[in-house]
């Protein structure tokens, strides 16, 4: 929004203010390993965080589980003992 000044005719100054339209801008869809946040932007998940499938709306990284390391964004590795179906699977 712009503020324009001027003098009104007493010599007094007078305020008005001019509406501009507002621009969209749009940016890439959040990944794997990324959250999204309300405001729309993404954000990398951190180390013992994870996010193993694109988010399409508001999200939050997962906390890590007890059953595996978990070294940010989407990578996600399964401790001693468990296992992982496959890549998109949690161990």
């Amino acid at each position: 929004m712009f503020e324009i000044s001027d003098m009104n005719p007493n010599g007094l100054q007078k305020e008005f203010q001019v509406k501009v339209p507002k621009k969209v801008i749009f940016s890439r869809p959040c990944v794997a390993g990324e959250s999204q946040t309300k405001a729309g932007t993404c954000k990398p998940c951190e180390q013992n965080t994870y996010l193993l499938l694109p988010p399409t709306n508001v999200t939050a990284c997962k906390p890590c589980l007890e059953s595996a390391w978990c070294y940010g964004h989407n990578r996600i590795a399964p401790r001693q003992g468990n296992f992982r179906k496959d890549a998109a699977s949690e161990p």
